[in-house]
Formats: C-alpha cells, sequence, structure tokens
C-alpha cells in the first residue's frame, strides 16, 4: 500500500529519496517536480542557489522556494532558469514528468484524455 502525501515539502522528499509514495494532485506532483527537476540540474551544474538566483534574475528564497515545491513559475520564468542551466525547457520539463510519474504512479500524459477537435465525418 501507498502512503499519500499532502504537503510540498513532504512531496519533495519522497521524489527526493526516490520513494514512490501516491501524491493525489496533479499539479502539486508537476510543481514539485519541476522543482526537484531544476535543483538535480543545479547540483548537476555544481551552482549554488544564490548563483542560480544571480543567473536568472531573482532572489535565492525564490530559488528555494521552487526547489522545494512551493512556487509555482510562468513558463517564462522557467525558460529563464533553463537558459542560466544550459538545458531547454523540454528538459526540464521531461525530467519532472518522469519524477512527477514515481510519485503519481503513472506519467502525468496518460493521465490525459484527448478528445478530437472535430466529431466523426465532420470538416476540420
Amino acid at each position: 500500500m501507498t502512503a499519500v502525501v499532502a504537503s510540498a515539502s513532504a512531496c519533495r522528499t519522497a521524489l527526493a529519496t526516490l520513494e514512490v509514495q501516491r501524491i493525489p494532485n496533479d499539479q502539486l506532483r508537476l510543481q514539485v517536480a519541476v522543482g526537484e527537476a531544476i535543483r538535480r540540474r543545479r547540483l548537476q551544474r555544481g551552482m549554488s542557489q544564490r548563483e542560480l538566483a544571480l543567473a536568472v534574475g531573482t532572489h535565492r528564497p525564490l530559488v528555494a522556494r521552487l526547489e522545494r515545491g512551493h512556487l509555482n513559475n510562468s513558463l517564462g520564468l522557467l525558460h529563464r532558469y533553463a537558459v542560466a542551466l544550459e538545458c531547454a525547457v523540454s528538459e526540464v520539463l521531461r525530467d519532472a514528468e518522469k519524477l512527477a510519474a514515481r510519485a503519481g504512479g503513472e506519467p502525468l500524459q496518460a493521465q490525459l484524455t484527448r478528445k478530437p477537435l472535430v466529431a466523426d465525418g465532420g470538416a476540420a
């Protein structure tokens, strides 16, 4: 049986230790996973939170909040983080989706249902 993780910090801990736990909220799971993906890339590059904050043009406490999953960033700011970490936004999101899948049991993409834009037999 898997435990249900409710808080962002517990969610981040689950991701960081690679424990497989259910995180019931998809948005929270992805938010925490993006922060963890950024943290891992920052550490791989040997950067401190302060150095990353300077490269992004923000403050260290905001980097810390993002990495803990307490901050939901815009796509524009996520792009600035990716540039500072010398990677593509898609790489950060791919890493985040893998981390989120571990915490949620299945990839987020598999949870989406696609509806056709046009009914069968209709013109586009």
